[in-house]
This record gives C-alpha cells, sequence and structure tokens, in this order.
C-alpha cells in the first residue's frame, strides 16, 4: 500500500514476512536509475540512516537492489504527521509544543553529530500515539562524504518555507 510520496520516491507499507511486522519501503523510481545525482543521493540517505541511532530518527532496516528497483526498507512509524496534526488541532497547548520542540532538538542534536538534514519540517516529524517522534527523510541531508559534491554551495534543496534564512540567498 502507498503511504506516501515526494519528488524522489515513493514509500510503501509492507510486511516482513520472516518478523511478521509491517515495514515501510521507499523506492527510487525506475526513471531516475539512470541519473548517477539521483541514485547517489538515494545511496546517500541510506547510508546517513544507517549511522544514526536514536530513539527519535527512523531506523533503517535493510536496502536492495531487486528487479531493477532501488529501495530500503525502514520502521513502519504508526502516527500522524506534524503537519496533518496541526491542521486537525489548529495549536497545541504550550507543555505540548515544549515537549514536542524537545524531542525534535534531541533527534537533531544526535543527528548533527554526522549530518544536517536539510528537510526538515511538520511532513517529516512523525507524532507516534505514546507521544514519541520520529524524523523521517534524510534524502536532503548533508554529509561530509564522497556524495559531498551534491550539496554545492549555492544550491538550494528543500523546502523554502522551512530554510534557514542563510540557505535562501
Amino acid at each position: 500500500e502507498k503511504i506516501g510520496c515526494g519528488g524522489m520516491g515513493a514509500v510503501f507499507l509492507a510486511l516482513d514476512s520472516e518478523k511478521g511486522q509491517r515495514v515501510a519501503l521507499k523506492t527510487l523510481p525506475e526513471q531516475f536509475l539512470d541519473n548517477k545525482y539521483a541514485v547517489s543521493r538515494f545511496i546517500r540517505e541510506i547510508n546517513t540512516l544507517r549511522m544514526l541511532d536514536h530513539p527519535g530518527i527512523v531506523k533503517l532496516r535493510d536496502a536492495q537492489m531487486a528487479n531493477n528497483t532501488l529501495f530500503y526498507v525502514m520502521e513502519y512509524v504508526e502516527g500522524k504527521s506534524l503537519r496533518h496534526l496541526l491542521q486537525v488541532r489548529k495549536r497545541f497547548e504550550f507543555p505540548t509544543t515544549v515537549r514536542l520542540l524537545c524531542l525534535v532538538a534531541d533527534a537533531l542534536s544526535h543527528a548533527h553529530k554526522i549530518t544536517i538534514h536539510r528537510d526538515l519540517s511538520p511532513e517529516n516529524i512523525m507524532v507516534l500515539r505514546d507521544g514519541s517522534i520520529r524524523l523521517l527523510d534524510f534524502g536532503l541531508a548533508k554529509l561530509a562524504d564522497k556524495f559531498k559534491d551534491l550539496t554545492a554551495t549555492g544550491i538550494n534543496l528543500g523546502k523554502l518555507q522551512y530554510m534557514a534564512p542563510e540557505q535562501k540567498r
């Protein structure tokens, strides 16, 4: 079942038949397989998730190329995006806002040891039933690795309304 999509991929709800658990499967569309930058970005996202181990960041389980499809498997996060909750509730009480911001800041603090997310928005923050959060979508993350040229100076990536002011130049 398709549960999300963006400019560079689609996310499906799937079943890990070995473990009997639901998982999320993110694919790189076939039309991008000949685009070395798209493939490199997708691999960078996989490598970034592989290095991040924090309760507030979605967990990578596997990555493969099968039947001409590049994909990775991550934990399925059962919850609602922060965007959805804001649309439904219109606003949060002050203690809830502080708690959510602290959880996001803690996850980002961990991530920033190796990367900068660069696409942090309410769509990429999932709030689970127990009130915990998961950061999603590290596809635009910036790393100091062999793919560092994918994020050259002067190139704006991500959602304009959520960019740091210095990135908008």
